[in-house]
């Protein structure tokens, strides 16, 4: 009796994980696709939703999932983990900073590997390897020269906004108007509660 809620116990435990594992999977946009790190001088492709693979032979899986924080793991045994937290930059390219590599003979919990205090590496830049990402490569008041030549716009995504020179002018203007409402609404409280106490010694000395 023993042996058999022993052996239903495990298989749980066994399918609950499979679960889990296969609920991991990479972004959409990294999926079948090559970047590439400068610093490191590395490429990291990504063949499927599960699995993405580094120069020339590292193989790393999905393990856990919660929003941009991944746990992976790698190695002969699949004993060796790291978190990483995923900053987007654009479809083209992403930021990742990641813990150090972390063996040991059991899953590692996520909320136990995903913390400040692991997550110290430098940021990771990496960008697709494609020719697309650099989009328009012409500046916009410049002539095309080539028939391969794509003349900018000013309209393109990911571009710098430097919102009319950071609207400083606009956040000071915007200050000031809401210290005004502030000053005439404390204003008009005051003069209520002064006309309330006039009214209130008026009936006093009538009654």
């Amino acid at each position: 009796m023993l042996l058999r809620a022993t052996i239903v116990l495990l298989f749980a435990v066994l399918v609950s994980y499979k679960q889990v594992n296969c609920m991991c999977s990479f972004p959409c946009n990294w999926q079948e696709r090559t970047f590439y790190n400068e610093a490191a001088d590395v490429d990291l492709f990504i063949p499927n939703a599960y699995q993405l693979n580094i120069a020339p032979d590292t193989v790393i899986e999905c393990l856990i999932r919660e929003g941009p924080f991944i746990v992976n793991r790698r190695g002969a045994n699949k004993d060796i983990y790291r978190c990483i937290k995923i900053n987007d930059v654009c479809k083209d390219s992403f930021v990742v900073i990641e813990t150090p590599l972390i063996q040991q003979g059991f899953p590692p919990n996520l909320c136990d590997i995903c913390t400040p205090g692991n997550l110290t590496s430098k940021p990771q830049v990496w960008v697709a390897k494609e020719n697309t990402y650099l989009g328009c490569n012409v500046p916009k008041n410049c002539p095309v020269q080539r028939r391969t030549d794509i003349q900018c716009n000013g309209c393109e995504e990911n571009q710098p906004n430097d919102d009319i020179a950071c609207s400083t002018c606009k956040k000071e203007e915007r200050k000031s108007g809401i210290s005004k409402e502030i000053f005439r609404r404390e204003e008009e409280i005051n003069l209520w509660f002064i006309f309330r106490r006039e009214e209130e010694i008026n009936l006093s000395l009538i009654f």
